[in-house]
């Protein structure tokens, strides 16, 4: 695409710059004027992708436009069963668990985004976080993989979480908190990576403890649904 571009460029385009990255798989960056020259040329350009609204563009933010000029491998690629928060994207700024790591992308498990059960309507709904359930969200039939794994589309929902990939680049590490409804929801999920590794939950962010304060230490059977109310034990926080 970059190759096409410079070969068929004229002064009317108005491109001073063309480029792509690895890191940005199927991503082609321009320092240029959108003018109706550049749009019919962009229309000519083989592999570009169009929906019905015409050509997929996104514009980059004037205080990232040099940060894009130095994206480079990370030293410390994301490591499998962290946490991490989503950067860009429908699924911006919620967090994730990485289900497996390639070369340059990571498999994230996420809550999904789906309409709320409500009738249909000519307005728009919102969407809101809630696991995907193949009984009743099915707008689009859903294909049975395997127990409890299902694709619609080209999504694929796993224990009722969503399977999305992402660049190193989209994702940042280091996350220590989650909120509590998606705290919550991951657990009911009964995902069996996220039951082997559910020591390794972020804390939820709306947990608030002080020294000397009493609590309750509920126990946890698993799976995680309470079939009766559960047994505690009470204590003072002594330290945190």
């Amino acid at each position: 695409m970059v190759f096409f571009l410079l070969q068929t460029v004229y002064p009317r385009h108005e491109i001073r710059y063309a480029f792509t990255n690895g890191l940005a798989r199927g991503w082609v960056y321009l320092e240029a004027t959108m003018n109706d020259h550049l749009q019919w040329l962009l229309h000519l350009t083989p592999g570009i992708l169009r929906n019905r609204c015409g050509i997929h563009i996104q514009l980059i933010p004037f205080n990232e436009r040099l940060e894009l000029l130095k994206m480079c491998h990370f030293k410390d690629p994301p490591e499998l069963g962290k946490w991490v928060q989503v950067r860009r994207g429908a699924y911006k700024g919620n967090i994730g668990y990485i289900l497996s790591v390639a070369a340059s992308e990571v498999h994230l498990l996420l809550i999904p985004r789906l309409a709320p059960d409500a009738p249909r309507s000519k307005k728009k709904r919102r969407t809101t976080l809630k696991l995907f359930n193949h009984e009743t969200d099915n707008a689009i039939e859903p294909h049975r993989i395997s127990e409890n794994i299902y694709s619609v589309g080209n999504d694929r929902f796993e224990h009722g979480l969503i399977v999305r990939s992402y660049s190193f680049d989209a994702v940042s590490m280091g996350i220590s908190t989650i909120p509590l409804e998606s705290f919550h929801l991951f657990r009911r999920s009964g995902h069996l990576k996220l039951i082997s590794s559910k020591s390794a939950f972020p804390r939820p962010s709306e947990w608030y403890f002080l020294e000397g304060e009493e609590v309750y230490n509920i126990d946890d059977p698993i799976p995680f649904h309470w079939p009766e109310p559960p047994s505690y034990k009470s204590g003072i926080i002594s330290k945190l």
